[in-house]
């Protein structure tokens, strides 16, 4: 039958259980937006339960992705605020601009870029250890016309 058919293409989702995560992540659940808190609680660490729920509903794949969607965010802050602060001093025209901060935005850049990437395979090894999700494979398979090397 027809929805038979449904049902076999499209989740079917616990209103209970979607009402519970969309707390979780900020969204208020009668109107489907982001409340006003959604901001800073982008940028506060995921309560191991709320993420805990996410993989028992969505399953890893999906929790992997919040998970280091919330770790980006939240790690953007500081070159966010050293940018912030480069601009400002371009923009009040600072003679120091192009000799000291240029090299040192791109120096600091550089560093949180590698301690980014260091931290999160820390942090993604910590969850593939918590969810015994060792063998899950998180990334494209190699074209099947592939030929060489990976």
């Amino acid at each position: 039958s027809r929805a038979n058919s449904l049902a076999e293409c499209f989740w079917l989702h616990s209103e209970g259980e979607r009402r519970v995560l969309a707390q979780d992540w900020g969204f208020d659940g009668e109107r489907r937006r982001l409340n006003l808190c959604s901001a800073a609680m982008a940028l506060r660490e995921i309560d191991p339960l709320a993420l805990e729920r996410m993989r028992a509903y969505f399953g890893e794949p999906v929790s992997f992705y919040f998970a280091w969607l919330n770790f980006y965010t939240r790690s953007l802050i500081l070159p966010a605020v050293v940018g912030v602060a480069v601009y400002a001093c371009y923009w009040l025209q600072y003679e120091i601009y192009l000799t000291f901060l240029i090299p040192g935005y791109a120096g600091v850049t550089m560093i949180w870029s590698t301690t980014f990437i260091e931290t999160w395979k820390g942090r993604e090894t910590v969850l593939r250890k918590q969810w015994n999700a060792d063998a899950l494979v998180l990334g494209e398979e190699a074209r099947k016309g592939f030929r060489g090397k990976l």
